[in-house]
């Protein structure tokens, strides 16, 4: 009803995380600039921070689109709270089956895959959203990854996102081995005042 009655084809104001309605704001260009060199210079891990609602997720998706052709990504959308279920997860997403396998065993065929990868000149990303809700058992696994590496390169480039609590979590001293190994802090500042109209404009149109 909404969109008949002003001739539009879609909800300009729908909370899905589409790329195609993605309003670059000055914030947004910094945080996906960040991330963008973070991966295409294999810093390893970066981290993008966003208040809820602020597109942290369309632009995590905008950043696979903006990747095709240069890294094979993997979006992982929930709140991992097992190392297990990091493994499992990242296993049957680069397809490798993982059920009945030692930890040690899957990390192996892991770094196998990857080095193939990186033959074929292929980039590995792995894109954790909602990470302010990563229990530390699983942001622990992630750092474990972040160890993969082949003649002193990265086999894996890793985006944890999540809402600023995020940042106060990898503050604490549990996790300051993690916090080192992050290259790029990126934070998705709030629209400027004189951005509010072209954002509805942008959405609108």
């Amino acid at each position: 009803m909404f969109a008949e009655r002003f001739g539009l084809s879609a909800d300009p104001f729908r909370i899905t995380a589409d790329p195609s309605f993605l309003y670059f704001g000055q914030g947004h260009k910094d945080a996906l600039s960040a991330v963008y060199l973070s991966v295409l210079e294999s810093r390893g891990i970066g981290a993008l921070t966003a208040p809820a609602g602020m597109g942290k997720t369309t632009l995590l998706r905008y950043l696979v689109g903006r990747l095709k052709g240069k890294a094979a990504a993997a979006f992982f959308p929930h709140p991992y709270q097992t190392r297990q279920d990091v493994m499992q997860e990242v296993m049957r997403r680069v397809g490798l089956g993982a059920s009945g396998t030692a930890e040690f065993e899957q990390m192996s065929r892991l770094q196998q895959r990857l080095a193939e990868l990186k033959r074929r000149g292929y980039r590995m990303l792995l894109l954790f959203d909602e990470g302010q809700d990563l229990s530390d058992e699983a942001l622990e696994q992630i750092r474990l990854l972040s160890n993969l590496h082949s003649t002193n390169l990265n086999l894996l480039e890793i985006i944890i996102a999540g809402q600023p609590e995020l940042e106060d979590k990898l503050r604490e001293s549990r996790h300051e081995a993690l916090r080192q190994r992050i290259s790029v802090m990126a934070r998705v500042e709030p629209l400027r005042e004189d951005e509010v109209a072209e954002y509805i404009q942008h959405r609108l149109s």
